[in-house]
């Protein structure tokens, strides 16, 4: 069980203690511990938004919003969201509000915790319970933020967990300090402080179910998948929110959504500009031919540009990192499918692992270690190149103007760009990256190798 308010009750069949239309604001931070376990400074903060829609003996229904400050960010569209929660305070249905923390090796995701816990028995000093594989223990009492609050210690097969500060008075929580491990096994203190809670009119209350349920009406209609932290936007949802957002801001322009319709608009725009700016780089590549190189890869793999005359040649480039793994693994399955296909046609494909620390002696060895491990995950047949950005740079490095990898390229046989696509394509379920090969077949067919 996780903490934010905490009912104070004897019974779980007791009568709710938060009425609808309770509106809460907590804020907080996630810092890294240093190596004597005090917090180094912040590099994220946030705050999170919740307003009570419905409460009775069966549970209660919550909207919330996140919004979030360094060490990246969920898309706008992954930031808000209602959810339900049952008797003992167990998510029932919904995404729960969290948070995405970017370490430096990769994303995680930080879960914030339901808002209410029904426990077992009356709090005072001493009081104790189990649930869920987690030990509660109410401290003695402390006075915080100008309230007198109970101390609640959780801890789990490991150790202590968290603690949470419960207002003795209204039953709030008043803080939460939370023990969280990211990374290769780095622990952070996600802190939570209580800034506001409200009871809304019920015109009030009216105005933010309806903002909520308007927003969460224009992100069912898009193609994203839940949870999507791509920060890029298909071509189809760029249109339905270029005509639907200015509609939503003029009706969003007060209250708590606000802030988020706002961030929309500013990624659209940003969408919409980068999206010219890598329309503008592979218009200056296309057509363009391919200047000198060598590149040296796994298992003896080299390619030089003399190499590419009188083939039809594609290059995918892509981290080819072991971790983080996430789908869709920089559509390397698709491309080992479309290689099996048109390999004895005459394509030739190579991956390039773009990593930084293959151009640093100090981490060349491990960059190269996770590539291996992600070519034999994959269980991937074609050549793989490294590449600490030299090479990437000839064939126009996306990043330079906003975008990022995969990139790819398709090199005709007189040594010439043919294509240059930055991004994921559309997958067919029968065919897997049709767009791409049918590029790859036409270029065959001109150069009579089909």
């Amino acid at each position: 069980m996780h903490l934010f308010l905490l009912l104070l009750s004897t019974s779980l069949a007791a009568e709710p203690a938060i009425a609808p239309g309770v509106e809460l604001v907590y804020r907080g931070s996630v810092a890294q511990l240093g190596p004597d376990r005090a917090p180094l400074e912040a590099e994220k903060s946030f705050e999170l938004y919740l307003f009570c829609d419905a409460a009775d003996a069966a549970g209660s229904s919550w909207y919330w919003a996140v919004y979030e400050q360094g060490r990246g960010s969920w898309p706008w569209s992954e930031r808000f969201g209602r959810w339900q929660l049952d008797s003992e305070a167990a998510r029932a249905d919904g995404p729960p509000p969290s948070l995405l923390y970017n370490h430096g090796d990769g994303r995680s995701v930080i879960p914030l915790p339901p808002p209410l816990l029904v426990p077992p028995v009356a709090l005072s000093e001493g009081a104790a319970w189990e649930s869920d594989e987690l030990a509660f223990e109410v401290g003695a009492s402390e006075r915080l933020a100008d309230r007198e609050a109970w101390p609640v210690r959780v801890r789990n097969a490991y150790g202590h967990k968290r603690t949470v500060w419960l207002d003795k008075d209204a039953g709030l929580v008043q803080a939460v300090d939370e023990r969280v491990f990211m990374g290769m096994g780095t622990e952070y203190l996600l802190r939570v402080r209580l800034a506001a809670s409200t009871s809304l009119q019920p015109s009030e209350q009216e105005a933010v179910r309806a903002g909520f349920k308007s927003l969460l009406a224009l992100r069912g209609k898009l193609s994203r998948p839940p949870l999507s932290d791509e920060e890029r936007w298909s071509e189809a949802d760029q249109r339905l929110l270029d005509a639907e957002l200015p509609a939503l801001q003029q009706k969003l322009s007060k209250g708590p959504l606000a802030r988020m319709v706002q961030s929309a608009a500013r990624d659209l725009e940003l969408a919409a500009s980068r999206k010219a700016r890598l329309e503008d780089l592979a218009a200056e590549y296309q057509g363009r031919a391919v200047e000198a190189f060598e590149a040296a890869g796994l298992n003896g793999a080299r390619l030089a540009r003399d190499d590419l005359q009188g083939r039809v040649t594609l290059l995918h480039f892509w981290e080819y990192r072991d971790t983080p793994l996430e789908e869709p693994y920089g559509q390397v399955g698709y491309l080992e499918f479309l290689y099996s296909r048109r390999k004895e046609a005459g394509l030739k494909l190579y991956g390039v692992a773009v990593d930084s620390r293959l151009a640093d002696e100090a981490g060349r060895s491990q960059a190269v270690a996770g590539v291996r491990k992600l070519k034999a995950f994959m269980n991937l047949s074609y050549p793989i190149l490294l590449d600490g950005g030299e090479l990437l740079a000839k064939f126009g490095d996306p990043r330079v103007v906003g975008g990022a990898l995969p990139l790819f390229v398709l090199v005709g046989p007189e040594g010439k760009i043919l294509h240059h696509h930055v991004g994921y394509y559309d997958v067919d379920p029968q065919q897997g990256l049709k767009e791409l090969e049918s590029l790859i077949d036409q270029a065959l067919r001109e150069s009579g190798k089909k």
